[in-house]
């Protein structure tokens, strides 16, 4: 079993610390194998968008890849040979590092396994080899370690689990490090420790068997704790995943309770997934029936009119 780390901060700040404690735990509890990747280490570029992903995922015929050259597909080959993984990283200004959300941009939808196995299964069905490796769709557990953010860490979490939605990872613990007390004191070690050995327990058991330790958050499907309220009344939404439920308030104190149907429509499982799918293909329609010429021309006419500035 091999377990990966990938965290975003300084090279031996704690973070580095952090994860090297929970990755020293995991192979105590019977990892055969861990690893270390920092992505401030790492070069990973920014998306620009292209869509040549896209079209690669649609299109059987086309096969232009990423034209982005950088460390990405070293860093999913890594992930690919892990069966389960840890995302570490501190609170910068009210979230993760930016390097961090670069490398989730590029997560998504090059990755995103509902796409890819759509485009696998459309392969086959042509009589194709499949340029997509199948390993992508084997639902990996995964632990968070956020740390700091002073009082403004509350989208650590949300922000930091961001490959659960592309990758269709399992999130079995968060543990959330105050910034106020150091991951030394408090038995904030052992909390880590603890964690990282949970998550050798799930990676032994089928999917449909695992489960989340500790701080279970609002959302019963990937506990965050930050919700959206919506205009519907007591309606809400879950901001990281986007399971629907409703504000409940008992006893002075605030819950949310999310029916069956909801829970299975999080970007996290495969209905969420297929029903975002979905979505898209009708955005797709609409385009479809738009004067790109025009749109193009009034495009450039502007960009003329208004270039950027540079130094």
């Amino acid at each position: 079993m091999k377990i990966t780390a990938i965290i975003c901060g300084r090279p031996n700040g704690e973070t580095s610390q952090m994860a090297r404690v929970a990755l020293k735990a995991a192979k105590e509890a019977g990892a055969d194998e861990v690893q270390l990747i920092n992505l401030m280490q790492m070069n990973i570029k920014p998306c620009i968008d292209c869509k040549n992903c896209v079209k690669r995922l649609s299109d059987p015929n086309f096969s232009d890849p990423c034209p982005l050259k950088d460390d990405m597909d070293w860093l999913d080959q890594q992930y690919l040979d892990s069966d389960a993984v840890i995302y570490a990283a501190p609170v910068y200004e009210n979230a993760v590092p930016g390097p961090f959300k670069t490398y989730c941009d590029r997560l998504g939808p090059s990755h995103d396994i509902t796409f890819q196995k759509f485009s696998y299964d459309n392969q086959k069905a042509r009589g194709l080899e499949p340029n997509i490796d199948p390993r992508f769709f084997i639902p990996r557990p995964a632990i968070f370690i956020g740390q700091g953010g002073s009082e403004w860490n509350y989208l650590s979490y949300p922000t930091l689990a961001i490959p659960c939605i592309p990758l269709g990872l399992q999130p079995v613990a968060f543990v959330s490090i105050p910034w106020n007390a150091g991951w030394q004191v408090d038995g904030r070690a052992e909390e880590i420790k603890k964690a990282a050995a949970h998550l050798v327990e799930m990676a032994k058991l089928p999917a449909e068997e695992r489960y989340h330790i500790g701080d279970p958050g609002m959302c019963p499907v990937c506990h965050n704790r930050v919700m959206v309220l919506n205009d519907n009344a007591d309606e809400l939404t879950c901001a990281l995943c986007g399971a629907i439920g409703t504000v409940e308030v008992k006893d002075g104190k605030v819950s949310a309770k999310f029916s069956p149907d909801a829970q299975a429509l999080s970007h996290i499982l495969e209905g969420g997934r297929m029903q975002h799918a979905k979505d898209l293909q009708q955005v797709a329609a609409r385009f479809a029936s738009l004067d790109m010429p025009a749109i193009m021309k009034a495009a450039k006419e502007m960009a003329e009119e208004i270039p950027y500035s540079r130094p």
